[in-house]
């Protein structure tokens, strides 16, 4: 089934692509848009949101050494689904920083019927929203972005409950600049080995570092 808005199948289809909705029951192959809906599918819905009712449906909480406290929702197939990003790391009593993000991951199995691999790649916007600007507080308009790519080992606990743990390689593009410093970055990097701000009128910094993510998984 190929349009240029909107599919539907109630029932076996090989492959759906369309700008906008793709509807199927059984899908044997993949489906391709802006949204896809799907009972079961063979191979991969890949799209901005991605609905599958018998796919890789999971919600998880973890830490870093970023943002302490993370919540994820996945959404889609094990081949490809949608990853839903809400962090949070206190500062103070009265202070800390929050994150949202999106991002797209893959679920690999092994022979091992416990274990797995999840690779992903994030970008989370970083967000100081409590103290004021010239107490060093920072702006939510400006691009503050933490990007990662991130390998996790899944072991499975349960029927539907698993704890994960990984490397995570990040690399933050900020344009922001503390107003008590008046220097680049946020004091909640840990080390960097990219460290930088590139030339021009309107200057970007970029830090670089591996990290690690660890959590349990429903």
């Amino acid at each position: 089934q190929v349009s240029g808005i909107l599919n539907v199948n109630g029932g076996t289809t090989n492959l759906q692509v369309a700008s906008i909705l793709n509807v199927g029951r059984n899908v044997k192959g993949c489906q391709i848009g802006l949204i896809n809906i799907a009972d079961s599918i063979g191979g991969a819905s890949i799209g901005l949101i991605n609905i599958v009712r018998n796919g890789y449906n999971r919600v998880e909480f973890s830490g870093s050494e970023v943002l302490y406290f993370n919540a994820e929702l996945k959404l889609g197939s094990r081949g490809f689904y949608n990853i839903f990003h809400a962090g949070y790391r206190p500062l103070n009593q009265k202070e800390g920083y929050y994150a949202f993000g999106y991002g797209f991951g893959t679920f690999i199995r092994t022979k091992n019927k416990r274990l797995s691999h999840n690779l992903e790649i994030l970008a989370t916007q970083i967000i100081d929203i409590d103290r004021p600007a010239d107490l060093g507080g920072q702006s939510s308009k400006k691009l503050n972005l933490l990007n990662q790519f991130r390998w996790t080992i899944d072991c499975r606990i349960g029927r539907q409950t698993s704890l994960f743990i990984g490397p995570t390689f990040n690399l933050m593009v900020s344009k922001l600049v503390d107003q008590t410093t008046n220097e680049y970055a946020l004091d909640i990097l840990p080390y960097t080995f990219i460290d930088e701000v590139t030339k021009g009128a309107d200057p970007i910094y970029l830090a670089g570092w591996v990290g690690f993510n660890a959590g349990i998984r429903f």
